[in-house]
């Protein structure tokens, strides 16, 4: 493996300003046959082949081709500009502070419009398209960013012909591609599988608690508050955690949520909900427009007083109706009990006694059982899912790193492709 040598000076010369770039590169030299250049020097920029077009254009243009933003397809249009094989780079945008999670750059190849908030790079003798795409895709490039306002930046085509570039050979450029191309096959098939499973599990849930189901119409109704208590416990200074209900995360620390402690004085009419009893937040949401349901799933914790707490009569399975409440089973009655829609404080207009007078199924203990079961097996299948494309996501940044700086190298052949 060859051995990591000082700077080439065939781009740039041995000054500070190569310092500065091999430092925000995240290397202290160069490696050998390798070169310091900038994304200038050494790519093509096709700014020319940009389509900047407005939404209400865009609408009476409807067809196949794929119209581009800066973080992916904005729709489609009946008409192209560029074709070919291109990375993309945006110009302006949020998604340049979350460069961990968010990938800064997009390949795209065929027929397709970029619009005007994306830069486009073309292969050249020096740079392939891949290289540009993997090397900048999760690279940090504030340094060169000017702010547009509150949380917005823009990378201008003058800064991106700034950005410092490490290459190496074309024809190593080529095998660190495809080796990081496999590493995103596997996590595209990971991802494909976890939409499916994701995508079963919704059609079972339906199957199961919507109103088109058969075990649902077979199943005996009966008024929530007859199979519940409503929990009213006022907090005696108990030391507990202060906790609120996001729709798509369930029970989160108030603090977590909102960045702060809103409790403040009203927390002695909060109420203390216990674990396995459940909390209604009526609140109105994109994801939940009649409100959402969660079990607490922690010993005790203090809830807002304007949720609905209930406890479930002994004999009945909590996680089939946690299932039941998250399936968005209760919608269709509360959507013809809400009265004009929100109040001024966020609340859905829904009265405790309508609340509890929902009808909600009650089958045999031995099929909530085997409900809950197949329903929380599916969700842990998904989950899994996840944890293992978090876990191969992060390998493939491991990896990223090693072989785009030159730490690893790919076969290479001294002395021959370096002199090229």
């Amino acid at each position: 493996m060859p051995k990591n040598v000082a700077p080439n000076t065939n781009d740039v010369s041995i000054d500070d300003r190569t310092r500065r770039d091999l430092r925000r590169l995240g290397v202290e030299s160069i490696p050998a046959g390798w070169r310091l250049s900038t994304v200038g020097h050494a790519c093509s920029i096709r700014n020319e082949l940009r389509l900047p077009l407005s939404v209400e254009v865009r609408q009476t243009m409807n067809g196949v081709y794929p119209y581009y933003g800066p973080t992916g397809i904005l729709g489609t249009i009946n008409e192209f500009r560029a074709e070919g094989e291109f990375a993309l780079i945006g110009e302006d945008g949020d998604h340049f502070l979350d460069v961990d999670i968010k990938p800064q750059t997009i390949h795209v190849k065929g027929q397709f419009n970029v619009n005007n908030h994306a830069h486009i790079i073309s292969s050249t003798p020096e740079c392939s398209v891949d290289w540009f795409f993997y090397f900048f895709q999760h690279r940090d490039i504030s340094h060169s960013l000017t702010r547009q306002g509150a949380g917005r930046f823009k990378l201008t085509k003058a800064a991106l012909e700034k950005l410092p570039i490490l290459l190496p050979p074309t024809s190593e450029q080529a095998r660190v591609s495809e080796m990081l191309r496999a590493w995103d096959v596997a996590i595209d098939k990971l991802k494909a599988l976890r939409a499916a499973k994701s995508h079963q599990l919704i059609g079972m849930t339906q199957r199961l608690f919507g109103d088109a189901g058969e075990l649902q119409k077979a199943w005996e109704k009966r008024p929530l508050s007859d199979i519940s208590t409503r929990v009213r416990r006022q907090n005696s200074g108990g030391n507990y955690p202060v906790m609120t209900i996001s729709a798509k995360s369930g029970f989160l620390m108030q603090s977590d949520k909102f960045k702060r402690d809103m409790a403040g004085q009203s927390v002695e009419r909060y109420i203390v909900l216990h674990e396995g009893e459940f909390a209604y937040n009526k609140g109105n949401s994109f994801t939940a427009p009649y409100g959402c349901i969660f079990p607490l799933n922690r010993p005790a914790a203090l809830v807002p007083f304007v949720y609905f707490c209930f406890a479930l009569d002994k004999g009945l399975n909590r996680i089939f109706y946690e299932h039941l409440f998250n399936s968005g089973s209760l919608n269709h009655q509360l959507s013809r009990l809400i009265n004009s829609g929100v109040r001024n404080d966020g609340l859905l207009n829904l009265s405790s006694d309508d609340f509890f007078a929902c009808e909600v199924p009650v089958p045999s203990r031995s099929e909530q059982d085997n409900i809950a079961s197949a329903l929380s097996d599916a969700k842990r299948e998904i989950e899994l899912l996840g944890l293992e494309l978090e876990a191969v996501s992060r390998q493939k940044r491991g990896v990223m790193q090693k072989l785009l700086t030159g730490e690893w190298r790919v076969g290479v052949v001294e002395n021959k492709d370096a002199a090229a």
